[in-house]
């Protein structure tokens, strides 16, 4: 995707792995860039994006919000090496750019950030650390102002951030199919792009959105 400040554009060419997959994370990303208006901090940007990347779709039927429990769970666990929990989180949450991280760390950045994300779509309203009911909208304050930490924004200090994280976790159950709408969708014809027309596409949206470049 090539994000700009006034437009968006998804482009897909031949990729690895699962398609559908990757377009609904890139989807995700472009759906939040247009309609947020905000900077989003990238745990949050990354981590919604890979959890509605993580839907699985059938003909009549979609699983949104399944999670690989064992695995979220070795990244924040206390037995797991060189870094600790909260070292672990706080690289998540002060991240800016992946750029110049390891491979192994980014994985770490991306399994956190959707860990993140999915216990404040899924689990924000259980009372098992006690304070304020946290709200769409204050939710939405903290994400355009970032004047605190998350851990701060929910009461809590970032060992019981990680705790309430590792109780999210076994408590979660795969959830029910959402049946799909019951009117039929319009059929889309497409054809995805070879590795040259994706490159001149994105090169002439470039070269439009900033001319003199």
């Amino acid at each position: 995707m090539q994000p700009a400040l006034q437009t968006n554009r998804l482009l897909i060419g031949p990729i690895r792995g699962d398609l559908s997959e990757t377009t609904l994370h890139e989807y995700a990303h472009y759906l939040l860039r247009n309609r947020t208006g905000v900077s989003l901090p990238l745990w949050f940007d990354e981590g919604l994006a890979t959890l509605l990347g993580a839907t699985i779709l059938t003909e009549d039927a979609a699983v949104i919000g399944d999670i690989p429990v064992d695995r979220l769970e070795k990244r924040i666990s206390r037995h797991s090496e060189p870094s600790s929990p909260q070292q672990r989180l706080s690289r998540t949450l002060e991240a800016t750019s992946l750029e110049s991280w390891h491979r192994d760390r980014v994985n770490e950045f991306y399994d956190i950030a959707w860990l993140l994300a999915h216990y404040l779509y899924f689990d924000i309203y259980r009372e098992d650390v006690s304070r304020g009911e946290i709200s769409s909208s204050t939710l939405a304050r903290y994400l355009n102002a970032r004047d605190q930490s998350l851990p701060d924004l929910l009461g809590m200090r970032s060992s019981q951030l990680l705790r309430s994280l590792e109780k999210h976790l076994k408590r979660w159950k795969t959830p029910d199919p959402v049946p799909a709408p019951a009117a039929a969708l319009p059929e889309l014809s497409f054809r995805c792009l070879d590795t040259l027309e994706r490159d001149l596409s994105l090169a002439l949206a470039v070269h439009r959105q900033s001319p003199d470049e």
